[in-house]
């Protein structure tokens, strides 16, 4: 069973998986007190169709769970939102488990029993991290902005294009997120200008290429 809590959304969206969630109805009303949004899923399959749903600022997880484990989601949840972190709560500590799961790049664990100040305390410092990396990721591409135009206004040939291409990609992927979207316009602004330019581009060399075959 799936529950939304009526929190202010504030400190952020969190998603958190454990197929004995009701037990941590205390956990819950904690984070809500403190201005979090919380969405609970008893199980891996659940909390992957959610995330189809809405968008989350960071997914609780527990790692065994009957069916598809905290491992097991890891990989697809991590395919699904990439900038989205993840806390894996455990009740082991055998190194082949965290290993995993530190291969598969989660951003803190905690161990089971955990407690309320225990969630708080892990979701204040991996929420911190990422609006700092999100906030350096806005920074860099406004100081970026300019070289990235002339690039563009400049580009002659075909890797030139396809060079900025993958620069976009790069940069949508890494400009993911509530604080770093307030940049997309501008790149929304430099892919319709550069599509502009790159049908000049086509046009003007598509004959040669044809004659060159």
């Amino acid at each position: 069973m799936t529950k939304v809590s009526k929190a202010n959304m504030e400190q952020g969206k969190i998603l958190w998986v454990d197929d004995e969630i009701a037990s941590f109805k205390p956990h819950v009303m904690v984070l809500e007190g403190k201005g979090y949004h919380v969405t609970t899923a008893s199980s891996g399959a659940e909390a992957i169709e959610l995330m189809d749903g809405q968008p989350f600022d960071c997914i609780l997880l527990d790692e065994h769970m009957p069916g598809q484990t905290g491992l097991d989601c890891l990989p697809i949840m991590h395919r699904k939102a990439p900038n989205v972190p993840i806390i894996m709560i455990t009740k082991s500590e055998e190194d082949g488990v965290m290993e995993d799961a530190i291969g598969e790049a989660i951003a803190d664990y905690l161990l089971k029993p955990v407690q309320p100040r225990q969630v708080l305390a892990s979701l204040t410092r991996v929420l911190g991290r990422k609006r700092l990396i999100e906030g350096r990721s806005v920074e860099t591409y406004r100081a970026s902005f300019a070289a990235l135009t002339e690039k563009i206004d400049t580009a002659d040939s075909w890797d030139e294009w396809q060079a900025i291409y993958q620069e976009w990609i790069d940069w949508e992927r890494r400009l993911e997120g509530s604080d770093a979207e307030s940049m997309r316009p501008m790149l929304t602004y430099q892919k319709e200008e550069a599509n502009r330019l790159f049908i000049r581009f086509y046009a003007k060399n598509y004959p040669q290429w044809i004659t060159s075959q």
